[in-house]
């Protein structure tokens, strides 16, 4: 809707497609940080802790278990190599997990802690200071937009709102976690 000049702004990944049509500021407003999941009991849990990207992932020659239709592992996770797993469901993911059919769920700590409680599997499945990835989101507006030329004043609007901890408020009152 961007691109055609139905809607004016989105808040996403700045791809180079997307910056065909949109402009951008400089700064992520959100980074989301695919964190690592494994089992409890992973022999190699001290080395889990420590891997950082994809490339960290693929060298030490871990399975990732994600579910069916899950674009994201399909292209960046499998794109590089990585064996995957995939469950039909997104609990069914989180149960493989638990039953050691693989090494890591790779996910967003909003989107898995809910999951793993409301399973009931928070004594099988733990959490990592590993890392899988960072998506840096930014607001884009559609270059045909009328409010593509405040871009800068956008821009610095954002930053201050960061230094006065507007922005660590907005993401908090929806239970995000801030990152910058």
């Amino acid at each position: 809707m961007v691109k055609s000049g139905e809607a004016d702004i989105m808040v996403t990944i700045p791809t180079t497609e997307r910056r065909k049509y949109s402009v951008t500021h400089n700064r992520p407003i959100w980074v989301k940080r695919r964190i690592l999941y494994t089992f409890r009991e992973h022999p190699r849990i001290h080395e889990i802790h420590l891997l950082n990207g994809l490339a960290s992932i693929k060298n030490g020659g871990y399975r990732v278990i994600s579910y069916l239709g899950n674009g994201w592992t399909e292209n960046e996770v499998q794109g590089v190599g990585i064996p995957v797993s995939f469950a039909t469901t997104v609990d069914g993911m989180y149960r493989m997990l638990a039953s050691k059919r693989g090494d890591l769920i790779i996910e967003e700590k909003i989107l898995a802690a809910p999951h793993i409680v409301d399973l009931g599997l928070s004594e099988k499945i733990v959490e990592t200071n590993g890392v899988g990835s960072e998506s840096g989101f930014h607001i884009l507006i559609g270059k045909k937009s009328a409010y593509a030329s405040l871009i800068s004043a956008l821009d610095r609007e954002i930053e201050d709102m960061r230094k006065q901890g507007r922005l660590d408020d907005i993401f908090r009152s929806y239970l995000i976690p801030p990152n910058n």
